[in-house]
């Protein structure tokens, strides 16, 4: 059972962002508070619905929103404990943040959470580090909590399942000349490995380009509060 709840967010706020740090990840907001929902889910699947930041996780527009780990982001930031850099948008009035983490030590920030939450959280961060709109369609229609709900609604973490492990092994009967191809293949893994890792940061590097400040401008406001509702009048649009 995890105590401390404020140094806990805390914690896992700064362990999320050095751990993008350390892999050239700067976090946008929408990001940073979607891993935290996500380390909120992994917990929960193992704890009986209970999480780790105890906030109230609502379904706005854009999926899970909660104002309390808005708000702690803001004071880690303001704390120093992560890095908050805000840039100018040449488009309107809103500013849009990109946070990071510089500490050799965050490793240690590892033991306070379950194995089964670090590396998941590891292994998200990295497989939607330059794919934003992916991270938000996995959040929106993969995890337990957003079924069957509609906006406004609070988020029922008790929800949460283990994961099913198949554990049915079949064993093929592989013939000589099959135990040969396999062999060779095997051997040209290693090249085909790095021949990909290169197209790929090939491919992430041109992408960079197209992320001007429209583009974190608009993930910025995946994170705003939602707008209110019932409100009533008449449009009128000049042309």
């Amino acid at each position: 059972m995890l105590t401390n709840t404020n140094k806990i967010v805390r914690d896992l706020i700064k362990y999320i962002t050095c751990y993008a740090s350390d892999h050239d990840i700067k976090l946008t907001t929408v990001q940073l508070v979607k891993y935290v929902y996500l380390a909120d889910l992994y917990y929960a699947r193992y704890h009986d619905g209970d999480t780790i930041t105890h906030f109230p996780w609502t379904f706005v527009y854009y999926g899970p929103y909660c104002s309390e780990v808005m708000q702690s982001i803001d004071e880690a930031a303001s704390a120093g404990i992560i890095s908050r850099m805000t840039y100018e948008s040449k488009f309107n009035d809103k500013n849009y943040n990109l946070f990071s983490c510089q500490d050799e030590r965050y490793e240690e920030l590892r033991g306070l959470f379950p194995l089964e939450v670090t590396s998941e959280i590891k292994e998200k961060i990295k497989k939607y580090a330059y794919d934003t709109a992916q991270l938000l369609d996995y959040v929106y229609f993969e995890t337990e909590p957003m079924k069957n709900v509609d906006k406004g609604d609070m988020l029922d973490f008790s929800k949460a399942k283990k994961p099913r492990l198949n554990l049915t092994i079949k064993t093929p009967t592989l013939s000589k000349e099959d135990i040969k191809k396999i062999k060779y293949h095997v051997g040209n893994l290693g090249a085909k490995f790095n021949a990909g890792k290169e197209k790929r940061i090939i491919h992430e590097k041109q992408l960079d380009k197209y992320k001007d400040d429209k583009y974190f401008q608009a993930l910025e406001c995946f994170e705003e509060e939602p707008l209110p509702t019932g409100i009533q009048g008449i449009i009128k649009i000049e042309t």
